[in-house]
């Protein structure tokens, strides 16, 4: 259970709050170029991650290279209409820092001249949306992730609280189940006690006919001995039947005290998982509406 409220009251605020996706237009420089450079933070974003989803994303849409040179992602011949009708070449780099990864990326028809609002209004704005998309899409799956962890552990309190039902109900029908134990043993015993009552008036009465015996008749008087010790033998099975029904007794008292302390842990352990629960659904809410709000 301390494992699932660590996830509930030590979640990062990153989880709930959402950061807004803006593209920067900035001059910057890479090995081919000092120029017009669009920039976009993702956050919470991590480098291995956004590397090997940006250099897909540019893989569909180039029909030329796409190589990783120290450092630098060249995408060669891309075609993406929404840009320009003929195919454009875009350089790129990640960095990766405390609140994501950020990507940089030129735009150029002919490794000259790179698009900028002074210069390439039209082409400004599509390259601008084009870096804009991919890290909305990426920061969508990151706080998809988050959505789907925090789902997962709503999920297991709420298994823990239907399980800890679960065993509070089995508890309740075993006690029942004791408790009627208990009295057909209680039963049991009063027949028992009838019978050594029976048994003990047999016992004196057979005591009381062979001191009688005077011994003339040693046959009779060996039979009436016999059946003496058989009478007081019965009497031993009837009074370890009743001890062992006694016993019976004391374990099933002692099981319901068990399941009776085990139950009261049980329901003090309900009532936290569902505190937690309720703050875990809260939890995923947020981050729900943090989801929902990513545009």
């Amino acid at each position: 259970m301390k494992y699932f409220l660590v996830l509930i009251l030590f979640s990062p605020l990153s989880m709930i709050a959402q950061v807004p996706i803006n593209v920067v237009d900035t001059v910057g420089s890479f090995s081919k170029a000092t120029a017009n450079s669009y920039r976009v933070q993702i956050p919470e974003a991590k480098l291995k991650s956004i590397d090997k989803n940006w250099t897909s994303y540019l893989k569909s849409l180039s029909t030329g290279k796409v190589q990783n040179i120290n450092g630098e992602y060249w995408a060669t011949w891309v075609v993406y209409k929404n840009i320009s009708t003929n195919p454009i070449n875009i350089y790129s780099k990640l960095l990766e820092n405390n609140q994501g990864v950020q990507l940089t990326a030129w735009f150029t028809a002919n490794d000259s001249v790179y698009f900028s609002k002074t210069e390439n209004i039209d082409q400004n704005t599509a390259s601008e949306k084009f870096v804009r998309d991919f890290a909305i899409t990426e920061y969508k799956r990151i706080v998809q992730g988050q959505l789907d962890a925090g789902k997962e552990v709503q999920q297991k309190l709420e298994d823990k609280l239907a399980k800890a039902i679960k065993g509070e109900e089995k508890k309740i029908k075993k006690i029942s189940e004791d408790n009627r134990s208990i009295d057909r043993n209680l039963n049991a015993i009063k027949l028992n006690e009838r019978e050594q009552a029976t048994q003990s008036n047999l016992i004196a009465s057979q005591k009381s006919l062979v001191e009688k015996e005077t011994g003339e008749d040693a046959e009779r008087l060996k039979t009436e001995q016999q059946r003496l010790t058989a009478y007081e033998k019965d009497m031993k099975k009837l009074v370890k039947t009743n001890e062992k029904l006694q016993s019976a007794i004391d374990k099933w008292h002692k099981n319901i005290r068990d399941s009776k302390r085990a139950m009261e842990q049980s329901r003090k352990d309900q009532e936290g998982l569902k505190a937690q629960i309720e703050g875990q659904k809260s939890t995923v809410q947020k981050i729900q509406d943090k989801l929902n709000n990513i545009k």
